[in-house]
């Protein structure tokens, strides 16, 4: 099978689009991109009250037991707050997902790259099951227009597939996916 460009498009649901990219073995990682258009105070479970910047959010995250699920869950609006992003989610707009089909647990490693490229994070934001000290970053800017957002997925191991939400159209497009490979010497720290 060729792979196609990570920007290359082509409309589908959101639902068989993600399951599509997660029907090979259901785990894996990925990074939920919302975008809030003002500033916002919102209360965050046990962080309790936590004021966001008007922009663009990237979560990372892992479902080693049901990818595609996941990310249909985090589309919603509606459903009980059980982790802390689904506080964020009530308030902000879906913008795109970015899900790493891999047996490996990778949501640590990816959370401290995207660090590195983002504006800010949120402490303690989606990290309570780790030593990490975010796994939520501020960007100003779209990041999925980002190239070193696209730098990041390729240091990764597993295949990479980008879900995101066309507002014209209410369906989500597929960009393909990128096999992303670990760079010689590379060194991904947690």
């Amino acid at each position: 099978m060729k792979c196609k460009p990570l920007l290359d498009q082509g409309d589908m649901r959101a639902t068989r689009v993600v399951g599509r990219a997660c029907r090979r073995g259901g785990r894996g990682t990925y990074l939920l991109v919302l975008h809030l258009t003002r500033k916002r105070t919102i209360v965050v479970g046990t962080i309790g009250r936590v004021m966001f910047r008007s922009g663009f959010y990237v979560y990372a995250g892992s479902a080693m037991g049901g990818l595609a699920a996941r990310l249909v869950r985090h589309r919603r609006t509606r459903k009980p707050c059980h982790w802390h992003i689904d506080y964020l989610r009530r308030r902000a707009r879906f913008r795109g997902a970015v899900a790493i089909v891999s047996a490996a647990r990778l949501e640590c490693r990816l959370a401290a790259r995207v660090r590195q490229i983002a504006g800010r994070d949120v402490p303690g934001f989606g990290c309570s099951d780790c030593e990490c000290r975010s796994h939520l970053f501020w960007f100003v800017r779209d990041p999925l227009r980002d190239s070193r957002l696209r730098k990041v997925l390729r240091t990764l191991g597993g295949s990479a597939y980008l879900v995101s939400s066309n507002p014209a159209s209410g369906r989500a497009s597929e960009f393909g996916p990128t096999h992303t490979r670990n760079s010689p010497g590379s060194t991904v720290g947690r």
